[in-house]
């Protein structure tokens, strides 16, 4: 069974964790995915409890881990 079996992401909250290692606020995450500041915030939220997370340097890292996210910067198409 594969981890992404397990762990469901919202096309929206994937979109979140691509944009989370290129920039450091959730304004700038906002503002590149024309949404509001709160619906990140909501977002990531949800994204640090079904990662099972506290901090953003911890949730990208599990997601390169868990195979959420490339090394080449795109996401993976894992759904």
């Amino acid at each position: 069974m594969k981890i992404s079996d397990i762990v469901k992401v919202s096309p929206a909250e994937r979109a979140v964790l691509s944009e989370l290692s290129s920039h450091d606020t959730a304004q700038q995450i906002a503002d590149a995915l024309f949404v509001s500041i709160y619906t990140v915030k909501s977002h990531l939220y949800h994204l640090y409890a079904k990662f099972n997370v506290g901090s953003k340097h911890r949730l990208i890292a599990r997601a390169y881990e868990w195979g959420f996210l490339c090394l080449d910067g795109s996401d993976n198409e894992r759904k």
